[in-house]
């Protein structure tokens, strides 16, 4: 470093002797500049001239090295031309914030090579030294002060109420700046302090804060620009403090009602002075749960213990200066609740028959751990309720077929109760006719015939049923076929066909209705329709030559008489009787199996019905006893004749005994209640009754289940009838289908 400072000497005094060496000289050497350590802005040091070999040549001066580099070093010293090209005036700065700050502690010289170089290959160096002036601290006169504040009421934002003035030489002389800063004990927002001035002023009106703490401790610092710190405490003590205003009778607990209506007045407020009101509520969704009219707090909402049991109101009064505040605790008073009834709707079509349906009631009560109970609001003597879930179920069978009516309609009040109050809510329940009966075959097991193989095609009978449904429900038809001459059409009847062979044949028929809702139902029994033909007797003892006319014919022809070796087991005269003997014995025992039949599988479902009679068959004939009036002998023709003509004079006979028979004083004039009208185009024709029993009237009594006379009463509000009158009658007519029947049935209530 010494031998740079002499080269530097040697070039300079070369130079002064203007021996031209043609290198570039640095002007005002030594170069020594002074740096407060308290600067914090960018400040000039000085300007370095360098003169050029040629005079007026462009030239450039540069740093080439800083020491000491830390803790500032080359980052915070800079050199270049403050003026526009062309003009040249390199100058020194100080540049702040881009290293440490500087600290006379730690560095108090910088060393800078400086280097000035023209279009020489020649370059001048340099040496600039920089010494840092050391910054002088801030400090307070003393280190505690006591500021007394009088008519604080009359304070206003803005007012200086004390001056914190620290001292610093640095100010002067080498512009040192103060900073001051503040913190209150307790921290009311009340205060600040100027930070360049030390000036402590009111933030706002102490009028309109009303809660000042005498004595407030202030801590109040200074710094300067090398953050040099002092500090010192002052007590602010204030006299005539404004009081806020305050009402007198609450911060206390008050008893409320839920049910308490709005605009109900709860508390009346009494204030230390003329003020206006404000209030918060906690929790906050209450704000707009009250007013305050004229110091009366009212409520503007209805209260809900079940929604919150405890309210606390913080009530602000503002005299216009002071805010002052109090709190009203609110509970709230459970009182019972009355439920609330509702369904998604009000009317429901159920099916006859045991009705059970789910209404859907939504039963609603806001009190906790009360019990529901669902009852009718008026006794029904046609449903009950359950009182647990509101399901409403009939408390029989409700037959709409026994009214003779498509639908039936009840009003229902259903209501819900806590046991203190309740809720009604008003159904209304319709019951609609549907197909709930199966066809019944009366009579099931007493459809046989007994015919011979020479009858011509016959009616054999009518099968009878009933339906006890109503209309299009109530109407149906048989379902059977045909097995061999024995044939049952869908209205029931019976035929045989001519000349048939010997035999036994079998049908079973079954009944079925029309009905659309559900469908269509057929009967549970089938009944049995029996055919036994037996062949018919053939005269054998005697040969007659005497020509006779054939039925239908009107032709003779011989009965010639059968070698006995050409004769079969069923020609021969004497088989017939054991024929008709064995014929008839298992017709009886056919009858008697489907009598057992009946009585255990029907006899409970099936009122009972009078038995056809059965036909018997005509006594054995044999050649010897065929002979007319006249002791002549008759022939197989003759003889049939003569029977049909017999049995149309008994019939004829039968039916003036039934007119001439004295009928009992109560008997109404109809047919017997066994006996089957037909109606049918293709049937056999029969006389119409002259007087057909009348279908019954709509009956107007409740639905209870109603039971047959002969079947057991379940019912204790029933019993059977004790007059002579059959409870049953069977009503047949006809339709375009030629099938319709319907049921007439006679109860009697019990008293």
């Amino acid at each position: 470093m010494k031998n740079r400072h002499v080269l530097l000497n040697t070039l300079y005094i070369l130079s002064y002797l203007n021996i031209s060496l043609a290198v570039p000289v640095i002007d005002n050497r030594p170069i020594v500049f002074n740096l407060f350590e308290g600067t914090v802005k960018k400040t000039e040091l000085g300007c370095i001239t360098c003169t050029p070999t040629t005079p007026g040549q462009p030239y450039d001066i540069k740093i080439q090295d800083v020491s000491p580099a830390i803790p500032c070093g080359p980052r915070c010293f800079g050199l270049w031309n403050k003026n526009p090209a062309p003009t040249l005036d390199f100058c020194m700065y100080f540049i702040p914030r881009q290293g440490a700050p500087l600290s006379y502690q730690t560095t108090q010289k910088y060393t800078i090579t400086i280097v000035c170089g023209d279009d020489t290959a020649d370059k001048a160096t340099t040496i600039v030294d920089i010494h840092l002036i050391p910054n002088q601290p801030p400090r307070f006169p003393s280190s505690f002060d006591r500021g007394d504040i009088s008519n604080t009421k009359s304070l206003t934002a803005g007012t200086t109420i004390l001056l914190a003035n620290a001292q610093d030489a640095d100010v002067t002389t080498n512009d040192d700046v103060l900073s001051y800063f503040m913190t209150a004990t307790p921290d009311q927002g009340l205060f600040e302090i100027g930070q360049s001035d030390g000036q402590i002023r009111l933030k706002q009106d102490t009028r309109q804060v009303c809660s000042i703490t005498s004595p407030t401790i202030l801590d109040i610092t200074v710094r300067d620009n090398a953050n040099v710190v002092d500090t010192k405490k002052t007590e602010l003590h204030f006299a005539d403090v404004p009081e806020p205003p305050s009402i007198t009778n609450i911060n206390k607990v008050i008893f409320v009602s839920e049910s308490t209506p709005i605009l109900t007045a709860i508390q009346t407020l009494t204030p230390s002075t003329t003020v206006s009101y404000n209030y918060e509520a906690a929790p906050s969704r209450y704000n707009s749960y009250f007013t305050i009219n004229a110091n009366v707090l009212e409520l503007s909402k209805q209260l809900n213990y079940e929604e919150e049991t405890f309210i606390n109101l913080t009530i602000y009064t503002q005299d216009g200066f002071c805010v002052g505040s109090n709190w009203l605790g609110i509970s709230v008073d459970n009182v019972n609740d009355p439920p609330t009834l509702t369904t998604a709707t009000t009317i429901f079509v159920e099916n006859e028959g045991m009705v059970n349906f789910d209404p859907g009631f939504v039963a609603i009560d806001e009190d906790r751990g009360d019990r529901l109970v669902y009852s009718f609001l008026s006794a029904s003597s046609v449903f009950a309720i359950n009182p647990n879930t509101g399901r409403i179920r009939s408390l029989g069978n409700l037959d709409l077929d026994i009214l003779n009516v498509q639908s039936q309609d009840y009003i229902l009040d259903v209501q819900v109760s806590d046991g203190v109050a309740s809720a009604v809510s008003q159904i209304r329940v319709t019951i609609k006719d549907i197909n709930d009966n199966r066809p019944v075959i009366v009579g099931a097991s007493g459809y046989s015939y007994l015919r011979m193989d020479c009858n011509d095609t016959e009616l054999l009978g009518t099968m009878v049923a009933f339906d006890n449904d109503r209309g299009i429900n109530g109407m149906f038809g048989f379902t059977g076929g045909n097995s061999g001459p024995l044939t049952v059409t869908k209205d029931g009847r019976t035929f045989m066909v001519g000349n048939p062979p010997t035999g036994g044949y079998f049908v079973q028929v079954s009944a079925v209705d029309h009905g659309t809702d559900p469908g269509p139902l057929t009967s549970t029994t089938q009944a049995t329709v029996s055919l036994v033909v037996l062949p018919c007797p053939v005269p054998t003892t005697e040969f007659t030559t005497e020509v006779t006319t054939p039925l239908f014919t009107g032709e003779t022809s011989p009965i010639l008489p059968i070698p006995d070796g050409q004769m079969s087991f069923f020609s021969r005269p004497e088989n017939i009787p054991w024929l008709i003997a064995a014929g008839i014995l298992g017709l009886l025992l056919l009858l008697l199996v489907f009598y057992v039949i009946y009585r255990l599988c029907c006899a409970r479902e099936l009122p009972a019905f009078p038995k056809k009679p059965v036909t018997t068959p005509p006594p054995g004939r044999n050649q010897s006893k065929a002979k007319g009036k006249n002791g002549q002998k008759r022939t197989s023709s003759t003889q049939r004749n003569g029977e049909l003509k017999e049995k149309q004079q008994n019939k004829g006979n039968n039916e003036k005994l039934n007119s001439d028979r004295p009928r009992p004083p109560n008997q109404q004039d109809h047919p017997s209640r066994g006996r089957v009208i037909n109606h049918f185009p293709d049937a056999p024709p029969h006389a119409p009754p002259a007087n057909p029993p009348p279908r019954p009237p709509d009956d107007t009594r409740t639905m209870t289940p109603y039971k047959l006379d002969n079947e057991p009463i379940l019912n204790d509000l029933y019993k059977p009838r004790t007059d002579n009158n059959n409870p049953y009658e069977f009503w047949r007519g006809s339709t375009d289908d030629n099938i319709v029947s319907s049921r007439q049935i006679k109860v009697s209530p019990k008293y």
